[in-house]
């Protein structure tokens, strides 16, 4: 009888104990699925009415213009040069995940909440020497209020990570039809001409970094930085994919030839220019999926940026003639540059007449 009752005190011991596990787990599932991100969309919430107590609600979906600054030198400069070099130490403000505001204010107030960044949307900490000079590339048409809640969102992440940084935004002209991988290497050519930088980002507007540890610097080999987005559930689509944000070093971006310029419209420009990276066996690197999150801000296709129905033939045809498009043989006309207060901005003709010609000539792409 003794025994019976002291297997049954041991059998209920570690049900007891079995039980308490399984609440832990639930609670803590039920903390990081539903409570945490509930409370993080609250902040934003919160954050949200408190701007729009200061700005008339219109402002935010009225498109106006930036105010371009007039009398800048078209090169840049650094004198922090003889500083030591910033450590990793440096980085102590970095928290991990921030918010994602998702306000467009007017580009006044954006401006008054950066005063330390220079002309042209160039910072650098004042301190110590960056690591690397890198260059922010953007394409961009006809998208100002994702323009604005990306200027809102990146310059506060970017001042903590101890980098020194200009944001290009590379804009075609009217009645173009969208190239983006051409304008990403138009704004490779036309950065170097301005800067002597180390690195580059190639980035969509659409999309703000949710970790601030997701460091905008490049390694040996080229990074996808934004490999986890919430538009895919935050899981990678697929293993060769290379778009969104990603960090290849100047002397890699060479190598492979940048992008081909012939995709025209919607599509494929990256997958394309994974197999350029695999050609020259480089390996695409990407960090942990709790870092490389992004926030895909919510679109649809634009009329100049419509699905490229003529993508998969581009693609097949260049597959194994990368020499023959990319940086090699760019062809462009440089419109206008104009500096303002959180970015630079070079307007371009893409030529894509001629670039379609091209095409024709060896049987593509004919409607």
């Amino acid at each position: 009888m003794v025994q019976k009752i002291t297997i049954n005190l041991k059998f209920l011991k570690k049900s007891l104990l079995c039980g308490i596990c399984l609440f832990l787990i639930i609670f803590l599932l039920y903390y990081f699925i539903v409570y945490s991100p509930k409370a993080w969309e609250y902040k934003i919430l919160q954050h949200s009415r408190e701007i729009q107590k200061t700005f008339n609600i219109s402002s935010f979906d009225k498109l106006e213009d930036d105010e371009a600054l007039e009398g800048i030198d078209k090169i840049f400069h650094n004198p922090t040069i003889h500083l030591p070099n910033c450590s990793i130490e440096e980085r102590n403000e970095l928290i991990g995940r921030v918010p994602i505001y998702l306000e467009a204010p007017p580009f006044k107030y954006i401006n008054s909440l950066y005063p330390n960044i220079k002309s042209g949307g160039h910072f650098y900490p004042n301190n110590c020497k960056a690591q690397q000079k890198v260059a922010i590339l953007v394409p961009y048409k006809n998208r100002q209020v994702q323009l604005r809640i990306f200027l809102y969102n990146i310059h506060r992440t970017l001042q903590k990570q101890y980098i020194d940084y200009v944001i290009f935004i590379i804009e075609p002209i009217d009645n173009t039809t969208f190239n983006r991988g051409k304008l990403l290497n138009i704004g490779f050519q036309e950065a170097l001409k301005m800067y002597d930088f180390d690195c580059i980002i190639l980035h969509d507007v659409d999309l703000i970094p949710e970790d601030d540890r997701n460091i905008y610097q490049c390694s040996k080999h080229p990074r996808h930085m934004s490999s986890h987005i919430n538009k895919f559930n935050y899981e990678l689509p697929y293993e060769y994919i290379f778009g969104g944000a990603s960090a290849l070093s100047i002397s890699n971006f060479k190598l492979i030839n940048g992008y081909n310029n012939m995709y025209w419209g919607w599509g494929m420009e990256d997958d394309d220019l994974y197999e350029r990276i695999k050609y020259h066996k480089l390996k695409v690197s990407r960090f942990p999926p709790e870092i490389s999150r992004y926030y895909m801000l919510i679109h649809e296709h634009e009329s100049e940026n419509s699905v490229n129905d003529c993508r998969y033939a581009v693609y097949n045809y260049y597959k194994n003639k990368m020499n023959l498009e990319g940086l090699n043989n760019l062809n462009y006309e440089v419109k206008k540059v104009e500096f303002y207060h959180l970015y630079t901005k070079i307007l371009v003709d893409p030529l894509e007449e001629i670039s379609k010609k091209k095409l024709h000539d060896v049987g593509l792409c004919i409607s």
